[in-house]
């Protein structure tokens, strides 16, 4: 996918003054435009800063277990404790991993205010949406990257995430997995 079709497809706006201007003494082919205009939004889409994720004190991963009723993954639990939100990149999406509520300064109450329950909580709200699962990540397109229990009843969600296409509303398993090299 060329820069300007990610670009165009994701919620970005593009500022005017990253576009280049066409000088009226030297006309350009249309390609050359095209070609520039690619430039500019590589230059933005680099530029951007992405959110930067931070730890996490345990009592707060703690604290949405219990508000959510269930028991995340060990493997999750280190991710989130050592990066609390942030992207997860795969070769089919982007993810923005929702953090865990974090009441411990006003920076990171502000940063952490998208979290993982209040995500599930309006997930569950649509059409389709599991019952039992749990929203860790969206890919800015309405599909959620979701936790589920092992068995059904269970308060125990299985280390491997799963897909939920809300279009559709079917959960398609992923290749992800949290471990020590995320």
């Amino acid at each position: 996918m060329r820069c300007s079709e990610r670009l165009r497809a994701s919620r970005w706006r593009l500022p005017a003054t990253a576009l280049p201007r066409r000088a009226a003494s030297a006309p350009r082919s249309a390609v050359a435009e095209l070609g520039r205009v690619d430039m500019a939004l590589l230059r933005v889409f680099h530029e951007r800063k992405p959110s930067m994720p931070f730890p996490v004190a345990e009592q707060f991963i703690a604290e949405t277990e219990r508000k959510l009723g269930v028991s995340f993954p060990t493997a999750f639990r280190t991710r989130m404790s050592r990066n609390n939100g942030g992207e997860l990149l795969t070769d089919e999406d982007d993810w923005q991993l929702h953090p865990v509520f974090d009441t411990s300064d006003r920076k990171r109450l502000s940063r952490t205010s998208n979290d993982i329950v209040r995500e599930t909580a309006s997930a569950r709200e649509w059409h389709g949406f599991p019952a039992e699962a749990v929203a860790i990540a969206a890919n800015g397109s309405g599909d959620r990257l979701v936790l589920l229990p092992t068995t059904p009843g269970s308060t125990a969600l299985q280390p491997q995430p799963f897909i939920w296409l809300h279009e559709t509303g079917e959960i398609q398993p992923t290749e992800i997995f949290f471990d020590d090299a995320d």
